[in-house]
């Protein structure tokens, strides 16, 4: 993963030691300088809020130093409550890491416990967040990520709920009944003392016609249930995990690294 490109011309642009994409030595700088999520924009932050996790600091001797001395390149991400974009459910954790966007954990989620991934050092893939309407006939199917898909089985005659079908890869896994106006969670054993929720859809309403029925959906949200490991000492290219905790990941640098004119790190 490319974090910074080094330019060997200064910017004419007033640079402080964080906030700016390029580092020039003649403008009084400070030695250590930080890159942050709206200094760099491969790092994650939330649209919405503009809050971001992410951020760099290199540390240098002097300003004519172009080596960095080992573990003197920090790297930090912090999870951060983030809303769904179905707000009526609350929010949860996340954070970037390696300038990917990751599940942290659920922290005021309406159809889960408090939970923290980080915390027995795991990250999970957020996979979808949104609340787009969709449209769902009987005998149809909202496909998911990761081979999951659920069908909408048949309406009651009330029209008041729906038999739904989830498949992984076209295996059946469960029936349910749903009514309208609620959600529909699927929950997976992955290794914590309970059941994660890893996919929820809110059915907003359920239509019964006389030739077609009709399930109208609104938000959905859907996390990988394949869990990414991150330990201390796990190494990541040029850089080493320090440090893992509930609130931090924190990685250095393992090695020296020369800092020359075009060099991507």
């Amino acid at each position: 993963m490319s974090l910074i490109t080094l330019c060997g011309v200064a910017d004419a642009m007033s640079v402080n030691s964080t906030g700016n994409i390029i580092w020039d030595v003649n403008s009084n700088v400070t030695l250590n300088y930080t890159w942050t999520p709206h200094s760099f924009s491969g790092f994650y932050y939330d649209v919405n809020t503009g809050e971001g996790t992410e951020n760099l600091t290199i540390e240098l001797d002097n300003t004519s130093d172009r080596m960095i001395k080992i573990e003197k390149m920090i790297y930090e991400t912090r999870p951060i409550n983030c809303y769904f974009n179905y707000k009526k459910w609350g929010n949860y954790k996340t954070l970037g890491f390696q300038t990917e966007r990751y599940f942290a954990g659920y922290s005021n989620a309406t159809f889960s416990n408090n939970l923290s991934l980080m915390s027995d050092n795991k990250l999970s893939k957020v996979l979808i967040d949104n609340n787009e309407r969709k449209s769902l006939y009987t005998g149809s199917s909202l496909i998911l990520k990761e081979g999951y898909e659920l069908e909408i089985k048949e309406v009651d005659r009330e029209g008041k709920k729906v038999l739904v079908d989830l498949k992984r890869y076209g295996k059946h896994l469960e029936t349910d009944i749903v009514s309208s106006n609620d959600d529909y969670t699927y929950k997976k054993d992955l290794g914590f003392d309970n059941e994660v929720v890893i996919i929820a859809v809110h059915m907003a309403e359920i239509f019964k016609g006389t030739e077609t029925n009709a399930v109208f959906i609104d938000g959905i949200f859907q996390i990988s249930d394949e869990l990414i490991s991150i330990n201390s000492s796990d190494f990541y290219g040029k850089m080493k995990v320090i440090s893992i905790s509930p609130e931090k990941i924190t990685m250095k640098n393992h090695e020296k690294i020369l800092l020359k004119k075009g060099e991507d790190i």
